[in-house]
């Protein structure tokens, strides 16, 4: 390791998600269901800052943040609340990536980032594919596909 170089921690992300509370029976989970002894962090799937009260309220899962609301609401927490941290799941598909974010701003503001690896295929593609793939089909052309 070099000198003054971080190695950085594992991180055992947990997610709790919206519409978990609306399943019925056995799939139904609450946040105290959680166990937290199993994750390092656990992330809420999804909320959004309301700009007329400056609190995190859950939202409807496309009612994601703007590129432009990083950098404020990093300093916020830091100020009101330094234990907070403000990260991201975003595409781990380099193309959607690259339409969707202003990746070298964005990471400037943020702790760290969570790629979702999976929803490579689904009803939007010209081929079946798997949802989430190790490696690419024999056979596949985008050099997107894993």
């Amino acid at each position: 390791m070099a000198s003054g170089v971080e190695t950085p921690q594992t991180k055992i992300v947990c997610y709790f998600t919206s519409w978990a509370f609306y399943r019925v029976e056995e799939g139904k989970f609450l946040p105290e269901n959680v166990d937290p002894s199993l994750c390092t962090h656990i992330n809420y799937a999804f909320a959004f800052l309301d700009s007329t009260s400056l609190k995190i309220v859950a939202s409807d899962p496309w009612a994601d943040l703007d590129n432009q609301f990083y950098k404020e609401l990093n300093a916020a927490f830091k100020l009101q609340k330094p234990a907070l941290l403000l990260t991201i799941a975003m595409s781990a598909n380099v193309n959607v990536m690259k339409q969707a974010y202003d990746v070298p701003n964005i990471f400037k503001h943020l702790d760290f980032a969570n790629l979702m690896a999976y929803d490579y295929a689904g009803s939007w593609s010209a081929k079946t594919g798997h949802h989430s793939p190790l490696q690419k089909a024999y056979g596949e052309t985008d050099p997107t596909a894993s």
